[in-house]
């Protein structure tokens, strides 16, 4: 089991701040029996409700940037490629 990190904080909803507002939390649990995590738990929010004043996209290349790229990876012998997955990225855990 992972430990907490304090990194979330609940308040009620009189204490929203007055130039806030509150947006509904839907936490949404999948059981999947045939992947390595079993159990999945997540929470979501409607992004269009989110008042963030910074950028709170998460930014992907283009599709003709990943186009060279694996163009330029195909073409040059002996080149070799790799990949990776971040899991916990945003949670930081």
């Amino acid at each position: 089991m992972t430990t907490g990190t304090n990194i979330m904080a609940f308040i009620r909803r009189n204490q929203v701040p007055h130039n806030r507002r509150a947006v509904d939390l839907k936490i949404v649990s999948a059981d999947k029996p045939n992947k390595a995590i079993k159990e999945h738990i997540r929470f979501t929010v409607r992004g269009d409700q989110v008042e963030y004043p910074d950028d709170v996209t998460t930014k992907t290349a283009a599709l003709t940037t990943v186009k060279i790229l694996l163009n330029s990876v195909l073409s040059t012998p002996g080149a070799e490629f790799m990949t990776g997955d971040i899991e916990h990225f945003y949670l930081h855990l």
